[in-house]
């Protein structure tokens, strides 16, 4: 699964301003500068690790997210569990993990929570003070539940009020600042909906997203965007204007997205930027999109 996250990077020499994560198969996190600007970028300032480095913790499969905490740039994934370092008797075989830690993983490494090893969507948002992480509990038999760990205040949150959620769901997030609120956006079997953390929830009635598409949301303007995949594997958008989502709109010079990538989105320079893996490209490859606001 290529999981990606994006952040601005404002101190960054311009053209350089937009930070683009993303896991690699020896589970570690990589970093690409990306321009903030209106031209077309390449990928060539970026920090890997090579195949000689140390395996890191990172979930792969899994979903990794962003935010920008008061100008520190966070970012959240799933990471496996640390193993016992007693030696077991003979014959005692180690205990299976049933759990892998919801965790900050840049700028430093710090466990927040643990969820079930099935769940890898996560999401996050923030205000000036305090970021907001979602993620799912449950699975296996077990309805899905939104949880919500935040970095700030030691107040963690469950939302448990939510139509049946799909199975493999994406998950969005974003913040609106001028009524401190924070929405979240996952999927049903028959829609993409949004919830309002401590308020409604509502489908999102013309997002014609395909099943477990990767979700991409920001806030700029007082509007809310949120990106998905179609079934036909095509980049949409829908936009949030005065409280009501339009309809579905194609993006510019967009390609087939990858059905194993997530959707990164920022906003930037007066556009919003997308990242994602395009259909059948090598591996650590990005498109690069500019939406104009």
């Amino acid at each position: 699964m290529v999981a990606i996250a994006t952040l601005p990077s404002l101190q960054a020499p311009v053209g350089k301003q937009v930070n683009l994560f993303y896991n690699t198969s020896n589970n570690n996190l990589a970093l690409e500068q990306r321009s903030e600007g209106k031209g077309q970028d390449t990928s060539d300032v970026n920090y890997v690790a090579s195949g000689t480095d140390q395996p890191g913790y990172i979930c792969n499969p899994s979903h990794i997210a962003s935010a920008d905490l008061g100008g520190v740039g966070l970012v959240f994934g799933f990471t496996k569990q640390k193993q016992q370092d007693t030696k077991l008797p003979a014959g005692v075989v180690a205990p299976v993990a049933t759990n892998n830690d919801v965790s900050i993983i840049s700028p430093i490494y710090r466990s927040l929570t643990s969820t079930e090893l099935g769940n890898t969507s996560i999401a996050a948002c923030s205000s000036t003070e305090v970021a907001w992480v979602f993620y799912f509990s449950g699975g296996g038999g077990n309805p899905l539940v939104i949880k919500e760990e935040i970095v700030g205040d030691s107040n963690p949150a469950s939302y448990d009020d939510t139509p049946t959620i799909l199975a493999g769901s994406g998950l969005a997030a974003y913040y609106v600042p001028k009524t401190d609120d924070r929405f979240v956006v996952y999927q049903t079997k028959n829609s993409i909906r949004e919830f309002q953390a401590h308020g409604s929830d509502s489908p999102i009635k013309y997002a014609d997203a395909a099943d477990k598409s990767p979700l991409g949301a920001t806030y700029a303007n007082d509007k809310a965007y949120l990106y998905y995949r179609t079934s036909h594997s095509e980049l949409r958008k829908v936009v949030k204007e005065k409280g009501v989502w339009g309809s579905a709109q194609a993006i510019t010079d967009s390609r087939l997205v990858d059905a194993d990538s997530q959707i990164a989105v920022i906003t930037a320079g007066g556009y919003n930027h997308i990242f994602y893996a395009v259909e059948n490209t090598a591996a650590g490859k990005f498109l690069h999109l500019k939406d104009p606001l």
